[in-house]
């Protein structure tokens, strides 16, 4: 597949997230402002890059305050600012996975705060989504 529909997939993809994320995350603030945090595998993938602003785009149109935080293919560093995002009381996360096994600990994070995740760009393991069951 070549970059340029790959890049509009992904584009269609994030519209399509980032509606999901509103619907919760509107649920959850009632009507203080919402934060989601975007948690992006590696921003210099101009694939990565240009998701983020896809999202970080939509969700600002629609009255969200957005954290973006690149990861930089490190899978501690992108413990560390899930862990920070949810400290800073954000209402829902959005993650591109550095390492895809490291799913089950993302899970874990955000449902012991009451934040809904949605992973992005790429696929967990399905064990780490049924955690939500």
């Amino acid at each position: 597949m070549d970059r340029k529909r790959y890049a509009l997939l992904a584009a269609a993809g994030a519209l399509l997230l980032a509606l999901i994320i509103v619907v919760v995350v509107v649920f959850v603030t009632g009507n203080r402002t919402p934060t989601v945090g975007i948690c992006i595998h590696d921003m210099s993938d101009p694939v990565a890059e240009k998701y983020a602003q896809l999202l970080t785009d939509e969700l600002a149109e629609r009255g969200y305050a957005v954290t973006v935080v690149n990861s930089k293919n490190d899978q501690t560093v992108q413990s560390e600012q899930i862990r920070s995002l949810i400290d800073d009381g954000v209402d829902g996360l959005l993650v591109s996975p550095v390492m895809t096994f490291a799913a089950n600990e993302i899970v874990e994070q955000a449902k012991a705060a009451d934040v809904p995740v949605v992973f992005v760009m790429r696929q967990p393991p399905k064990e780490a989504l049924e955690q939500w069951d």
